[in-house]
């Protein structure tokens, strides 16, 4: 891959020919180079920018070509939870009340809102957040610092992986609900063993016994012989 120096070089040289224009059109970091060095829009590669996997490529074509001036870029911002995000996030930098509900309806950019421009609970989102196991867990975890959070439990409960951690490092103690779940995943299970019940767990050892990974592990820590 080349660098911005070196691709700004080529481009000042004349070695961007059209075979490889059409080439770079389809990428979306050498498009915004291109158009970048050009100091003008690329209407070709606007498609390939926009949708591309990283996002900052886009906010910076937004942001340094356009002059803010994308119709079709602010119709994402204000109608995709990711976009109108990291617009809070790396252009107006603080919160954009606009926005919120759109990014509120999804759990993990309305945790990730919380936790980088709210830097707090975000009351109104969180039935939405409770929803999703893995942004609950971490919502719990960092937003309210530990905190049992009774009304996410139930979808928390139905992962044995999230129901795990929920138990390890909130609760810092069982959680029978969730242990009809735990117990059928072997990994998970010996995590709740290794991090909350500290010893043997006979009901879950069948399920364990389905991995020799975790079986092996799970019979060390218990001291189990065979």
């Amino acid at each position: 891959m080349l660098d911005r120096d070196v691709f700004s070089g080529l481009i000042r040289y004349k070695f961007i020919n059209k075979k490889i224009k059409d080439i770079i059109v389809k990428n979306p970091k050498y498009a915004y180079y291109y158009a970048e060095f050009n100091r003008k829009r690329w209407p070709e590669a606007e498609p390939t920018i926009i949708d591309g996997k990283d996002i900052n490529i886009a906010f910076s074509y937004f942001k340094y070509v356009m002059k803010g001036n994308w119709p079709e870029f602010t119709q994402k911002i204000h109608t995709d939870p990711k976009y109108a995000y990291y617009y809070a996030m790396k252009v107006i930098l603080h919160r954009w009340p606009e926005g919120e509900p759109v990014i509120m309806k999804n759990p993990e950019w309305a945790y990730k809102y919380a936790l980088n421009i709210i830097r707090g609970s975000w009351p109104e989102a969180e039935p939405y957040i409770a929803t999703d196991p893995k942004w609950a867990f971490f919502y719990t975890q960092r937003i309210l610092k530990g905190k049992r959070w009774p009304e996410a439990e139930p979808y928390i409960i139905k992962s044995p992986e999230w129901a795990s951690k929920y138990a390890s490092f909130v609760l810092k103690n069982r959680l029978p609900e969730a242990e009809p779940y735990i117990m059928k995943d072997p990994e998970w299970a010996y995590a709740y063993v290794l991090n909350v019940i500290k010893h043997r767990w006979p009901e879950a050892e069948p399920y364990i016994r389905q991995s020799k990974k975790w079986w092996d592990l799970y019979k060390y820590f218990v001291g189990i012989r065979e």
